[in-house]
């Protein structure tokens, strides 16, 4: 996942990669990103089964990538297209034909050796920017899950609380959302 040397504005983003599934833009840099693992792809859908489980009877909705999110700052009008691997939605009002332009109450993001920098730094200092609400990073590598909380009070993502071995990952705005490691990454 390299970004291009040129920086563009979001309308050329949007004529240059009209053809292109996997495509992030940030910033001006256009990131195209690799097909995902089978490893990548098993824990997402371990994750996204427990969610389902977990939302099939509330007003909230768990969706995948490729689903474009388009994050657009009120005061410059500057935007950023992202895609989650998983993301928590519970405003369905937000979504046009093409993709879901508001902030997603949780954003989960699968590392890989090729975009752990990518998941680490440029999304955690975007979501944070965004203010969304509960940012995890999960580490196939390390069998880790990482989640951040923003407290609107700092104005930022509070020290994440990192689960490891046989520990439950749980929500901190979804009350009783629990996942084990185990489930996660078996």
């Amino acid at each position: 996942m390299i970004p291009q040397s040129k920086k563009y504005t979001y309308e050329e983003f949007l004529n240059i990669t009209k053809d292109v599934e996997r495509v992030e833009f940030i910033d001006g840099d256009i990131y195209y990103m690799a097909a995902p693992s089978p490893e990548h792809q098993a824990i997402s859908f371990n994750i996204e089964r427990k969610l389902g489980d977990y939302f099939e009877e509330k007003e909230c909705w768990v969706y995948h990538a490729p689903l474009d999110v388009v994050l657009e700052d009120t005061k410059t009008g500057d935007k950023k297209n992202v895609q989650p691997d998983i993301m928590i939605i519970c405003d369905k009002s937000k979504f046009t034909k093409a993709n879901y332009s508001g902030v997603p109450n949780v954003i989960i993001e699968i590392t890989s050796p090729s975009n752990a920098g990518h998941d680490n730094l440029t999304k955690l200092n975007l979501y944070q920017k965004f203010e969304i609400p509960e940012y995890w990073i999960v580490s196939p590598k390390n069998k880790t899950v990482s989640v951040y909380f923003y407290d609107k009070e700092v104005s930022a993502f509070i020290e994440p609380t990192i689960f490891a071995k046989d520990d439950v990952v749980k929500s901190s705005i979804f009350e009783d959302l629990e996942i084990g490691l185990m489930d996660i990454f078996k």
